[in-house]
């Protein structure tokens, strides 16, 4: 894959040695460095090809290019995350936002301040023709009458804006009944359940605050509302020291019947006693890899459960789509707490020095710039030189800061994990390539195949 272009090329041996040569070396240096291996006129072709793909824009000489501001566009809003309370009817073990309350005092979002944040979103969506809200906490379904009025209220202004606005809700499925199914699929709200395994592993890591095990209570709501939309539903694990081994989970996942399973490595200060050593992260990648072989045969059938982080990879790839961030926080999105203050994501809630705007006079177009020059400038010290700084683009910002809020050297046990996630979604996505091109009697597509 080319760092810059972002184009997956199939090479050959003798291509992969001429293009390590290749820009370094003239024609011919390449040509005797190589020839003792290769013959003289296979060596010359090879050349030429490599030239006919750096000018097509496939392939670039140099190394990894610069990264400047230029490369962020202005502040024109597609989603906004609302925390629509700082609360949460769980207590686990390993919560980022202190029990979903981010440090402040447990309260909801008011229906004034929800309107607003709305209002926000499509003042500042420019040109954007499609929006996207997202409801989380704490338990967001904790507040669910403003969750309804905010589907209302929102569906009103892009009738009149004449865009559209989609919905989604991060939940803990614990307050699925009936009437919750019935409205999350009459308006066709995206739902990610976060969930950690099977009963034990659940049990052991998201409790109630009473101590009680929460499994029970989300398997009781969550079939049903699997059925309701044939599998169609999405679910998000935390990976800690105690739920290493993701296949079993992931198979676990497969027989509730979500179509869709994501796993995260927790973030949580080394030393604690759930989180992940070299050792395990070493765990967890043999299993990311036994996943993606058994995804790898599932998918020609279309069946099985889909590894969400192999998914998402694939879409970057197919997409080629640069990224100067992991994501598009200060960008393209904001996150609002209940009391009306604005971040650059949800996982900067409740950190002050990161606040950059508020829905009474806006996003701080200052405040704003700095956060961002201070992340690329992290980003550019830290991941410049990696081969996949314009797709993983330093990942999660939150997760390589230390407890004081200053950023730190990613692990590179993570990154390990996120390489190896990288080299299974391209040999992922080269087999479906190839396989198009048989289905299409030989017909290339997508990436330029090179000898």
């Amino acid at each position: 894959m080319d760092v810059n272009t972002l184009s997956i090329i199939e090479l050959d041996r003798i291509a992969y040695e001429v293009l390590e040569l290749y820009g370094r070396l003239s024609n011919q240096e390449i040509v005797e460095r190589l020839k003792c291996r290769h013959k003289r006129n296979d060596l010359k072709e090879t050349i030429y090809e490599i030239k006919a793909l750096q000018e097509q824009g496939l392939i670039t000489a140099q190394q990894v290019e610069d990264m400047t501001m230029d490369g962020i566009p202005a502040q024109e809003l597609s989603s906004i995350t609302l925390h629509v309370i700082s609360g949460c009817n769980l207590r686990c073990r390993y919560c980022f936002g202190q029990d979903g309350t981010y440090g402040m005092k447990s309260v909801k979002m008011d229906r004034r301040i929800a309107r607003k944040a709305v209002d926000l979103l499509f003042r500042q969506s420019g040109r954007r023709a499609r929006l996207h809200v997202v409801f989380f906490g704490g338990e967001p379904m904790l507040n669910m009458p403003l969750i309804e009025d905010v589907v209302k209220y929102s569906a009103g202004i892009a009738r009149e804006q004449k865009k559209t606005v989609s919905f989604s809700i991060t939940t803990n499925a614990t307050l699925l009944d009936d009437h919750s199914i019935q409205y999350l699929n009459d308006h066709k709200i995206g739902v990610l359940v976060s969930m950690d395994g099977p009963r034990e592993v659940q049990d052991s890591l998201r409790c109630f605050a009473n101590g009680n095990g929460s499994y029970e209570r989300v398997i009781q709501g969550l079939r049903k509302f699997i059925d309701s939309r044939k599998g169609k539903v999405s679910v998000r694990a935390t990976v800690t020291k105690l739920n290493t081994g993701i296949r079993e989970i992931h198979d676990h996942f497969g027989n509730i019947g979500f179509g869709r399973a994501h796993f995260v490595p927790v973030d949580i200060p080394g030393g604690s006693e759930l989180s992940l050593n070299g050792g395990d992260f070493q765990k967890v990648e043999r299993e990311f890899r036994k996943i993606s072989r058994a995804n790898l045969r599932a998918a020609s059938g279309k069946h099985g459960i889909v590894l969400g982080n192999l998914r998402d990879v694939v879409e970057r790839l197919h997409q080629r789509k640069k990224r100067l961030l992991g994501c598009g926080l200060a960008s393209g999105f904001a996150a609002i707490c209940p009391v009306g203050n604005i971040y650059p994501c949800h996982r900067f809630v409740g950190m002050e020095q990161f606040i950059i705007g508020d829905i009474e006079s806006g996003i701080d177009p200052e405040r704003r710039q700095n956060f961002l020059k201070r992340v690329l400038g992290h980003v550019s010290e830290n991941c410049g030189s990696c081969w996949l700084r314009f797709l993983c683009a330093g990942g999660c910002l939150k997760e390589a800061m230390d407890e004081s809020g200053d950023f730190v050297q990613r692990d590179e046990n993570y990154c390990r994990l996120i390489k190896t996630l990288y080299q299974l979604g391209i040999v992922f996505y080269a087999r479906f390539q190839k396989d198009a091109r048989v289905q299409s009697g030989g017909k290339k597509t997508g990436d330029r195949k090179t000898r």
